[in-house]
């Protein structure tokens, strides 16, 4: 994998090593960039994407647990009846 900046707008990018050399278009600015033959930048630490990751699933269990208690709220009011 290769790591750069786009030229124009300075996104942080990644390529496989197969496309060293091609052009690629920046999904920020829509710019072509020449993906470099190394990297041009650091890879992004694991810790920061671990966090990110963390963020996520509690995110997600905090809305399933949402969703469980709505389905729930409601089945216990259709059988209880009037």
């Amino acid at each position: 994998m290769i790591y750069f900046t786009c030229d124009e707008c300075g996104a942080d990018r990644q390529a496989s090593s197969r496309y060293a050399g091609e052009l690629l278009r920046c999904r920020k600015c829509d710019a072509e960039t020449v993906v470099p033959d190394s990297s041009t930048r650091a890879k992004p630490e694991k810790s920061e994407v671990a966090e990110n990751l963390y963020v996520l699933v509690i995110v997600a269990v905090a809305v399933l647990l949402g969703v469980a208690w709505f389905v729930l709220d409601i089945v216990l009011n259709v059988f209880a009846g009037p």
